[in-house]
């Protein structure tokens, strides 16, 4: 990865807790979660013998596709982009994260994004569900270091509570319920980020990134076997090797079941000096359920979006984190994680005010 500096510097986030940044924020400071009993007749209780509960936007209507979902939070989403350039951003080039294969049905990038698609150039598309999002990043970057783009948008859309998302998960046994406490609570939203170099748009960023690492796990979550960390505990410990100074916080983009939790505690006891002491892991399916390929884009948001109270600081009973950890994997066996960090204090703040 290039050592010029990259800055983020708009931020765009859409979910059934708010279908604007702020108000998506404000909810997910609060706790609050938006999960239901999916309302479809009795039909997947009567297939499969226990109703299907989600993480959705009610009102959107039932009858809605994979696609047209995905495209209603992405179009959103994007729109709080663009807010701070005052206009979109036609032409923009732009980094897709998109499904893993076996998630992929539905799916189609061209119905997600009809409605926005004027607005991006050159696009890219990785099909690593969760972790796309890094990959993402990663050659979004790259193009903005080597002077091949000037501003660069990474992030994905995606809606898993469908009736067709729905019925899949309830057959192949991955829905959570009663007969599978460990299963997935499906949820929908999106996400997108703007980047530039340091100082080249004239907008205040709102985060530095740091460091990105990649592996790939040799147990993946498709293996059916208990995970040993190892593809996480590879990732950290390049990290590790790259931070002056442990992070503050964990984000995940990771569902709350077994294989991931314990994929986590064998990395972090492995990695101990580069994580908060005790372990803080912030886990955007916690409020927001499985947001496929758009899970790690929201977590990369949320992460950055923590940096900045909305409220003055000197008026919290603790100072927001300035350094945070995002990690997010995919069922097949990719593992991303990357360092974000508070923009620099002006120099004026640094030095003081004269």
């Amino acid at each position: 990865m290039s050592e010029v500096a990259i800055d983020v510097v708009s931020v765009g986030l859409a979910c059934p807790l708010g279908l604007t940044t702020l108000t998506a924020l404000t909810s997910l400071r609060a706790n609050l979660r938006s999960i239901y009993r999916v309302d479809d007749g009795g039909a997947l209780e009567r297939r499969f013998g226990e109703p299907a509960r989600a993480s959705s936007l009610i009102g959107l209507g039932a009858e809605r596709s994979r696609c047209e979902r995905a495209g209603f939070f992405a179009h959103r989403a994007l729109f709080g982009a663009f807010v701070p350039f005052g206009r979109t951003l036609r032409g923009l080039p732009t980094f897709l994260a998109l499904p893993e294969a076996r998630d992929a049905h539905g799916y189609t990038p061209s119905q997600v994004f009809a409605s926005v698609a004027a607005s991006f150039a050159g696009v890219s598309m990785y099909s690593s569900g969760r972790a796309g999002v890094f990959e993402a990043l990663r050659d979004a970057r790259l193009a903005l270091a080597e002077g091949r783009e000037r501003i660069a948008m990474v992030g994905a859309a995606d809606s898993m509570v469908d009736a067709a998302s729905l019925a899949r998960l309830a057959e192949g046994q991955r829905l959570l319920g009663e007969r599978n406490p460990d299963g997935l609570l499906p949820g929908e939203g999106a996400a997108f980020l703007i980047l530039t170099r340091a100082g080249a748009s004239g907008l205040p960023p709102l985060a530095r990134l740091g460091p990105q690492a990649e592996a790939g796990e040799p147990v993946p979550l498709i293996a059916d076997a208990p995970s040993e960390g190892a593809g996480l505990t590879e990732v950290l410990a390049r990290l590790r090797g790259g931070a002056s100074e442990a992070v503050e916080v964990v984000h995940s983009a990771q569902p709350p079941q077994q294989y991931w939790a314990r994929e986590l505690s064998y990395a972090a006891i492995r990695n101990r000096a580069l994580l908060p002491d005790p372990l803080v892991v912030v886990r955007c399916s916690d409020a927001l359920g499985e947001l496929g390929c758009a899970a790690g884009a929201v977590a990369l948001v949320r992460a950055i979006l923590d940096f900045h109270p909305l409220i003055p600081a000197r008026a919290l009973a603790t100072a927001p984190p300035r350094r945070a950890l995002v990690y997010a994997c995919a069922d097949a066996g990719p593992v991303h994680a990357g360092l974000v960090s508070a923009p620099p204090a002006p120099a004026a703040a640094q030095t003081g005010a004269r």
